[in-house]
């Protein structure tokens, strides 16, 4: 009964420090690098209507892995190209292409 007590002080000892240390940490890195995704957004918008008509997906999908390294370069982030990967996720799994027209004919 008292080593389950011991492993389970263990166990707990554990869960708060993976909580109380190594989550924010990484929670905080990977929000750093979704700060960028307005600024992507923002260079993308006036872009994109002309990336869908002459590129083909490759070529859409480089041009956009590039404005994401420009984006982090200026905002002094280092990314990752699995870090890159997800922003660019994270941008085709937000990217509006009606608010984009919207922004661009303003």
């Amino acid at each position: 009964m008292s080593s389950r007590l011991i492993e389970f002080s263990l166990f707990l000892l554990g869960l708060g420090f993976s909580e109380v240390v190594i989550k924010p940490i990484v929670t905080r890195y990977f929000r750093k690098s979704l700060l960028l995704l307005p600024d992507i957004f923002d260079k993308l918008d006036p872009l994109m209507p002309r990336y869908i008509s002459e590129c083909s997906p490759e070529e859409m999908r480089e041009m956009i892995l590039n404005v994401i390294g420009q984006s982090a370069e200026e905002g002094s982030v280092k990314l990752s190209e699995r870090e890159k990967q997800k922003l660019f996720k994270e941008f085709v799994r937000q990217y509006d292409p009606m608010k984009a027209t919207i922004k661009v004919k303003k």
